[in-house]
């Protein structure tokens, strides 16, 4: 027996020791056979060293020192004296990746070269894990460009998109009827008001250019209005970091002291989007409640800028996108029983710290723009900013026809202090007498020696304090003496209607939000306003204070109202409002969201009303749903809301019925685009743009954007992307057909301002199935055996046979073609299926000849 186990033994090593030696360095690991032989079959090659990756395009994740970026596409590529293929590292790639430091010789050599990042960083590792599609790469700290969250994305990335035309639409109708009652009389009359909006945005992309035309239609009892708010054209200027702009614009000044110019003319500028989001202006939040299904309406210098529907309750509108800062925005709330709240809310910017050693600046001239004024005088701005260590200096001139001003500027960094900023203006403008006025009018070039001047300043200081989490904005005007005109102003009162100036003397503003921890969060905006040569006096409070009880999260706001004067002697009161809402959650599921709602409004005006609201969503967030039920002194008024959005468009209906009153609103929104390959419908446009193209692949949703998907041409669009920063466009076939794969599913963009960019990706769309494939002598096909449709492969042989084809394209039987060894083919035939509405085939035997 021990001589036995002693022959066995070395019968073992002589057969081990007749193997082919295998390479066990960390490089280079082959694949046991053993596990994959069956009898004498042969093994295909690519099963010896799977970590060889085949040269081709693969979209892969990429994975940075363990840590998932995105997923992109790669090209890997064969290289004489390498096994397999290497990824192909572009300039594109290393800067998405962030791995772009210290080579400068990628800006010579484009982006379709590949770069040798290994040569350059030694120790570094790049890998690609073809099980889990993933470029698995560790580098050093130093190849690591840590400016690049605050530099612009390099001009050579962006993408200028294709020549389109785009529409942009908003509107719906508002119709109310309120019984009124007469004296002496049971009957009443109804007084009936149809309301109707409508804002078209329309847009040309031809190559680097964008035209745009804005125009609103807002229908009254009296008839349509329509205003037509600017039309003009520009392109970007990569190389001064700057837009061009051509037509109806509007001057953008660095002192919100003289505001902005509405002018007909051109204007160069530095393009803040091209540079990192830190630099973007703010947009202010328009906070309000509402006590029915009201009507808000935003308006800037007289012109209707904004104008949607909103449910009973507290209201925060966030996507305003046409104001202008320096100009306040006036908000009215029409309630659907008549009654209107009006309040201002100032829209100015933070104090705009740059970075050392960097400028912005503007030109601008042409003739003010304001068709009611009887002439558009000739006026002309420029200003320029520029950031030292610890401060920014601006300055600012607008010269016009019989005006002259300047202002100059600071913002200081006051570290552990916050920042503060200070603008001061100077300016100039003829003076006429009253008895003149007339005639002044009438000839604008008259010669007139007389001049007024004003002076104006503005402190503006913030603070954020970490330890308390509070944030503290502080805003005075100080007009120094009652002439102080900025250009608009002096316009207005040179060449409009009125006679009347607007002589201001201070405006301030404060603003804290506080923040809470577990306990909640609350804000506090105080404004008030007073004028030379009159007692009135304009205040404006609004606080609130928001915290949760468990899942309950309870809101309790304040407003107030008042302006103040003995002159008018109208014995108007404060407007003063308190409201209470507890917002309870119920969960319905991971795709159903649902909430309840108790409000309770005391108001000195209005009277005290109370409202449960059922609200929420459906499908993902494609549908939004609002139930309400109030009680006031007119007694019970329920009302609703609906809202859903598709791929084409968004959709609302809403009503509400009182005592004395009814109201009923429907509201659609979407957009249309076309270009080369066809029109497409979409929800609303924003001012960036993407095409995504499937062919033949219809269904096929965009993920992080509700409600689009690709069409029956397998087109659809997202209605808004980010300018000049890498965005991800992720597709998700959970809803598609069946028969439909993705062979790419994810892409990502850089796009210019305006652009409209198309992505293209490849999908896999027939027939599937499972297929027992032999050969004529009967023995199941070779393992690893590649079958193709055509240039297309649609599967490979597994074990004993067994076959999973997809993607096989055929209006009846099919025609395959499998790979053998030494170059050799055989065909066999999959036959049309019984039932051509089902995408799968049954399993299927055929032999392969």
């Amino acid at each position: 027996m021990k001589g036995f186990f002693m022959a066995s033994a070395f019968l073992s090593f002589m057969l081990f020791a007749a193997e082919p030696p295998k390479n066990t360095g960390d490089n280079d690991s082959a694949f046991d056979a053993d596990f994959l032989r069956k009898d004498n079959e042969v093994i295909p090659q690519q099963f010896y060293h799977p970590e060889d990756t085949s040269a081709g395009v693969k979209t892969a994740d990429i994975v940075l020192n363990d840590h998932m970026l995105f997923k992109t596409k790669i090209d890997f590529i064969s290289i004489n004296g390498k096994p397999g293929a290497t990824p192909c590292l572009t300039q594109a790639l290393l800067h998405q990746m962030g791995l772009d430091n210290h080579l400068a010789e990628l800006a010579k050599s484009g982006d379709e070269v590949c770069y040798d990042f290994l040569a350059k960083w030694p120790d570094a590792t790049v890998k690609y894990d073809e099980s889990m599609q993933q470029l698995l790469v560790n580098a050093p700290q130093a190849a690591m460009n840590v400016a690049s969250q605050s530099e612009m994305i390099d001009p050579s990335l962006w993408d200028s998109g294709v020549n389109a035309l785009r529409l942009s639409y908003a509107g719906y109708v508002y119709h109310t009827e309120n019984k009124s009652h007469h004296s002496g009389s049971e009957d009443g009359s109804n007084d009936i008001s149809n309301n109707a909006y409508l804002s078209l945005n329309s847009a040309v992309n031809l190559d680097n250019w964008r035209f745009y035309s804005f125009d609103t239609f807002d229908k009254s009892d009296q008839g349509w209005v329509h205003n037509h708010d600017r039309a003009y054209a520009e392109r970007d200027i990569a190389s001064l970091v700057s837009r061009f702009t051509v037509g109806d614009v509007y001057a953008s000044t660095s002192s919100d002291v003289l505001g902005i110019l509405p002018v007909r003319g051109v204007t160069l500028e530095t393009n803040s989007q091209m540079l990192p989001p830190s630099t973007f202006s703010y947009t202010p939040v328009i906070r309000g409640v509402a006590r029915t299904n009201a009507r808000v309406v935003i308006r800037q210098r007289g012109n209707t800028i904004y104008s949607t529907t909103v449910s009973p309750g507290s209201f925060a509108i966030t996507d305003l996108t046409n104001g202008q800062i320096g100009a306040d925005l006036d908000v009215t709330v029409e309630e659907s029983d008549g009654s209107k709240q009006q309040f201002s809310v100032p829209y100015t910017s933070l104090p705009n710290m740059l970075r050392p050693g960097t400028w912005r600046y503007s030109l601008s001239g042409g003739r003010y723009r304001d068709d009611s004024l009887s002439y558009q005088p000739l006026v002309g701005q420029g200003s320029l900013q520029y950031g030292f260590d610890k401060f920014t200096l601006s300055d600012l001139l607008v010269v016009g026809e019989g005006y002259q001003s300047m202002a100059l500027g600071g913002a200081v960094n006051l570290g552990a202090w916050g920042s503060v900023s200070l603008d001061w203006a100077l300016e100039r403008h003829q003076s006429v007498t009253q008895r003149d006025i007339s005639s002044y009018r009438d000839n604008s070039t008259q010669d007139d020696s007389t001049a007024d001047a004003g002076r104006a300043l503005r402190l503006l200081y913030a603070r954020r304090f970490d330890s308390t989490d509070t944030s503290l904005q502080l805003m005075g005007y100080r007009y120094q003496s009652p002439d102080f005109m900025d250009f608009t102003d002096y316009a207005d009162w040179r060449w409009g209607s009125s006679d009347m100036r607007t002589d201001r003397k201070n405006e301030s503003q404060a603003t804290i939000n506080q923040g809470l921890g577990a306990a909640g969060s609350g804000y506090l905006t105080l404004q008030r306003d007073n004028y030379y040569n009159s007692s009135a006096t304009d205040t404006s409070l609004t606080m609130g204070y928001s915290f949760n009880v468990r899942a309950v999260n309870v809101n309790v706001s304040y407003s107030y109202q008042a302006n103040s004067s003995s002159d008018s002697g109208d014995g108007s009161k404060p407007d003063r409002q308190l409201s209470l809402n507890l917002s309870i959650p119920l969960d319905l599921g991971e795709k159903r969201t649902s909430t309840v709602s108790f409000t309770n409004n005391t108001s000195n005006s209005s009277g005290d009303s109370q409202v449960v609201t059922l609200s929420g969503t459906e499908k993902e967030g494609e549908m939004n749903y609002s139930f309400s039920a109030q009680r006031d002194s007119d007694g019970y008024s329920p009302s609703g809301t609906l809202a859903y959005r598709n791929s084409i468009a968004n959709m609302n209906v809403g009503a509400s019925a009182g005592q004395n009153s009814r109201q009923y609103s429907a509201g659609i929104s979407g957009g249309i685009v076309a270009y080369k390959n066809g029109v497409v419908l979409s929800q609303q446009l924003g001012d960036t743009i993407a095409i995504i193209e499937t062919p033949g692949a219809k269904d096929i949703s965009v993920e992080g954007q509700p409600g689009v998907s690709t069409n029956r041409w397998g087109r659809a669009v997202v209605p808004s992307i980010s300018p000049y920063r890498d965005n991800n466009l992720s597709l998700d076939t959970r809803h598609a057909a069946d028969n439909v794969e993705l062979v790419d599913d994810a892409d990502n963009v850089i796009p210019t301002h305006g652009a409209v960019v198309v992505r293209h990706f490849q999908t896999k769309v027939g027939r599937r199935a499972l297929v027992i494939l032999s050969m004529p002598d009967g023995k199941p096909a070779p393992f690893g055996a590649a079958v193709w449709q055509g240039k297309e492969q649609v599967g490979m042989v597994a074990d004993n046979g067994l076959l999973y084809l997809n993607g096989v394209l055929a209006e009846g039987d099919a025609t395959l073609h499998v790979s053998l060894e030494n170059d050799a083919q055989c065909q066999f035939i999959l036959p049309i299926p019984k039932d051509q509405s089902v995408p799968w085939y049954q399993q299927v035997n055929a032999v392969c000849h």
